[in-house]
């Protein structure tokens, strides 16, 4: 079947083309893939756990803190009572 380009038996005469809807191999190129679950939740699990430790001893060296200084704050207390008894 020979068509011409004057001829009257063109289907896309006026410029317009069929989109091509025919699927690519390319498409699929995200399901080849390998996805490791469960490596990003142990790795956030160990950061919390980090943190909490770090929160942990941050609190305790304040509680220490604090009580050192009410320690020297009583034996301040204690010898300026004394100088004037």
């Amino acid at each position: 079947m020979d068509v011409d380009a004057a001829g009257g038996n063109d289907l896309y005469a006026d410029g317009c083309q069929a989109m091509d809807v025919s699927e690519t191999g390319a498409s699929g190129g995200g399901q080849l893939r390998k996805v490791k679950k469960g490596r990003p939740m142990k790795r956030s699990m160990n950061a919390r756990k980090k943190k909490a430790l770090s929160k942990a001893v941050s609190q305790s060296e304040k509680s220490s803190e604090k009580l050192s200084r009410s320690e020297t704050k009583i034996l301040r207390t204690k010898s300026a009572k004394h100088l004037y008894d």
